[in-house]
């Protein structure tokens, strides 16, 4: 174990998984994938410029992806500094993006008051990483 203890990796996103009505809502192009809603506050700086909110992952690494957990498994077993490539759709637009793994970071508490939020009708659909 590299850093004395075993550390998830993680890009600092706050992600749902894109499901029927958040497809409608926010005219998504795409029917599936991860929305990001935010950042987490330790990675708002790192990432914001590449990634915004309502940007869908569809793939990491060629990986295509259906879900907001398979893109925080996925990360998470990358190893910290490790250069991935992200297939974002942004309003319909198909872009690649280059993000670094970095330590998983704990939920914020504003991550945690929208966590609790969450209607009882999308259990597992939001998560963080």
């Amino acid at each position: 174990i590299q850093y004395g203890k075993v550390l998830r990796g993680g890009l600092g996103l706050d992600l749902i998984t894109v499901y029927p009505p958040l497809v409608e809502r926010y005219k998504l192009k795409v029917p599936r994938g991860a929305m990001v809603l935010g950042y987490l506050k330790t990675a708002r700086d790192k990432i914001k410029s590449r990634i915004q909110k309502r940007d869908v992952i569809t793939s990491i690494n060629g990986v295509r992806v259906s879900s907001a957990r398979q893109v925080i498994n996925y990360i998470a077993q990358q190893p910290i500094g490790k250069v991935v490539r992200l297939r974002i759709n942004r309003s319909g637009s198909e872009i690649s993006v280059s993000a670094v793994v970095r330590r998983q970071s704990l939920l914020s508490s504003k991550s945690k008051e929208r966590l609790q939020r969450m209607p009882d009708y999308l259990p597992d659909s939001r998560h963080h990483d």
